[in-house]
């Protein structure tokens, strides 16, 4: 069996170099010579309609003991390097057979790391733009997408990082693309690390958008969502800082940018889905969505009442500060918050799962977590800075359940928040949470609540000069640490959280 394994491996690599090989997916693959001395690998798309793809075909070798499918892929060109300057695709080549195909898709990966190549001429024969056909090509300044292509598959023209680290570039040249009229759909990523493109316009009769397709587009400013699009996800826009305006046509029947909040909402889920720096979250929102405010580069932003859900990814590497969520939330997904710089956390009352990763390495002090809460994700709080600064975790949990024992980890050290934070849980459930796992690694739990927090805001900058008195919820003056209400010297009343 693995004799036979290296022969077939063997057949791929040599159909790259010599014209008389083929090799097989739902047909034929072939090298066509296509002038200036060059050579390509082409693929069968359809017998009957005699059109292929240019570029690397995936080879299909079923192991019959593992039934499973490998795919390798295979090198487009031949030669020692990648074709420089202008390389114009032919719209019809002839086969070592004598037939004669029309080229109707540059297929996946076709010119990936063509990195002297400068211009791409295509041929209006060309429908389709496969993943990653451009992935890599730094010196390619400006392309035009020929009238007739429907699709721009995943990572088209993503660009790739130089350099490591912190000092990390994309290597990218490509300022202008148009688009044609024909295009119906781009995947997800097709221009990530574009740092240099200026502006996009999809045409009117768009349909659909991937996941970050605009991600790293450092120079894009602005944004317009044709009448024709019914469907994208989420991240747009994410680690896009000169982005300032997001508009959407008003004829479009699926989403739209109610209130000039510089975002995108979806209609039928009232769910705001896409958005930059200079958004603002409109009222009647029910959800922010996986990655819609990713990067937000602002300190503070306001969630309406009335949102129950943020998405995964939602306000990831957000520059939040500070965060005050509305008692109508009752799920906060995985990584919503992640590398926010939030320090006071309280959460609301009506909130009941916080998914994994949610709140990691946020230089969280302080924790309120409200006694709705009913299920915490792995690594929630988990924090892998170099510092760990929390201090206390006030859990309203009457009855509390099990977590993992990395939701406060730290790493390098475990143990860490679990013996330097301390732990206050209700009156009376001291034990019940020395006995539950990973609550019982706190190395010091205070019976310090009696009451359950409604909608509580941190005002930390109430200076003690203009506290007049301070109280518990109960009308008691307060002594010790905990929910109070304050009473300011002008006589204005604030819940605080001490």
């Amino acid at each position: 069996m693995i004799v036979k394994k290296q022969l077939l491996l063997l057949l791929v690599c040599l159909a790259a170099v010599t014209s008389e090989a083929k090799i097989y997916q739902n047909g034929q693959a072939f090298l066509a010579d296509i002038g200036d001395g060059t050579t390509m690998v082409f693929q069968v798309i359809d017998w009957q309609a005699n059109t292929c793809m240019i570029g690397n075909p995936k080879v299909r070798i079923n192991y019959e003991e593992e039934y499973l499918t490998y795919y390798q892929r295979v090198r487009s060109y031949t030669g020692e390097a990648a074709p420089t300057g202008t390389f114009t695709v032919p719209s019809k080549v002839t086969a070592d057979n004598g037939v004669v195909y029309t080229v109707t898709k540059i297929g996946e990966f076709a010119f990936e790391d063509w990195t002297e190549a400068t211009e791409f001429v295509l041929p209006p024969t060309i429908t389709e733009i496969g993943w990653g056909a451009f992935l890599g090509c730094s010196a390619l300044k400006s392309l035009t997408v020929p009238e007739g292509v429907r699709t721009i598959g995943p990572k088209a023209f993503e660009m790739r990082f130089v350099g490591s680290g912190t000092d990390s570039t994309p290597d990218t040249s490509l300022e202008q693309i148009t688009l044609p009229t024909t295009l119906d759909s781009i995947g997800s990523y097709a221009f990530q690390n574009c740092t240099r493109l200026k502006s996009i316009t999809l045409p009117a009769g768009f349909r659909a958008l991937g996941l970050e397709v605009f991600s790293g587009c450092k120079s894009l400013t602005s944004f317009h969502l044709p009448a024709g699009v019914e469907y994208m996800r989420g991240g747009l826009f994410q680690n896009c800082p000169a982005m300032k305006t997001i508009t959407v046509d008003a004829a479009n029947t699926h989403f739209d940018g109610r209130g000039g909040c510089n975002g995108i909402v979806e209609k039928q889920s009232q769910t705001f889905v896409c958005g930059c720096s200079e958004s603002t979250l409109p009222d009647g929102i029910l959800a922010i969505g996986r990655d819609a405010l990713r990067s937000y580069g602002k300190s503070s932003i306001r969630i309406p009442d009335g949102v129950k859900s943020i998405g995964n990814y939602a306000f990831y590497d957000a520059a939040l500060t500070t965060l005050d969520l509305p008692t109508s939330i009752r799920t906060l997904e995985g990584a919503a918050f992640q590398n926010c710089l939030i320090t006071h956390l309280v959460l609301p009352l009506g909130l009941r799962s916080i998914g994994g990763y949610c709140f990691a390495n946020c230089p969280l002090v302080e924790v309120t977590i409200p006694a709705t809460v009913s299920e915490i994700g792995n690594s929630a709080f988990y924090n892998d800075r170099m510092t760990m600064p929390l201090e206390r975790v006030c859990c309203y949990v009457e009855k509390p359940f099990w977590i993992n024992t990395d939701v406060f980890a730290h790493y390098g050290n475990y143990e860490r928040p679990w013996t330097d934070a301390t732990l206050y849980v209700p009156q009376g459930t001291k034990a019940l949470y020395e006995a539950k796992n990973s609550w019982n690694k706190f190395s010091n739990i205070v019976e310090n609540l009696e009451l359950v927090p409604t909608a509580i805001s941190r005002h930390a900058d109430n200076a003690p000069s203009a506290m007049a008195a301070e109280y518990g919820v109960d009308g008691r003056q307060a002594m010790r640490s905990g929910l109070r209400i304050t009473r300011l010297a002008d006589g204005t009343t604030r819940k605080t959280l001490r």
